[in-house]
């Protein structure tokens, strides 16, 4: 959001904008539930952006990947917004692993997240 500044007034009060930096703001703070949430509500807005659903579990993965050495299945599931074999393909591509309901999360070869599988499936 660093280039908000250069932005005009009006433009920054347009509620594709505001939903955006909401959006943002969200990811930022690692509220992955409540972003899933709020990007439900603006579908049409996002189906706009290609590949954004991929980008954005990119980005939480890199995230869980640099906080958690375990994590449950069920609080993965959430954070990505997949479940069922889409989840489960999700962590054959990354090569985490599953042990009961704990999922074992390796580390990404970059800072950003672009270990493989970058997103997994929408």
């Amino acid at each position: 959001m660093l280039c908000m500044s250069l932005l005009p007034a009006a433009t920054l009060s347009d509620v594709s904008i505001t939903t955006l930096r909401s959006l943002a703001d969200q990811l930022e703070s690692c509220n992955f539930q409540k972003f899933w949430t709020e990007a439900a509500s603006c579908s049409a807005l996002l189906a706009t952006v290609p590949g954004f659903d991929d980008a954005v579990r990119k980005f939480i993965l890199g995230v869980i990947s640099a906080t958690f050495n375990v994590i449950t299945k069920e609080e993965l599931s959430a954070a990505v917004k997949l479940s069922g074999a889409a989840l489960d393909s999700l962590l054959s591509t990354r090569g985490w692993s599953v042990s009961g309901s704990e999922v074992k999360v390796t580390a990404d070869a970059s800072a950003g997240g672009g270990g493989k599988g970058d997103g997994g499936a929408a």
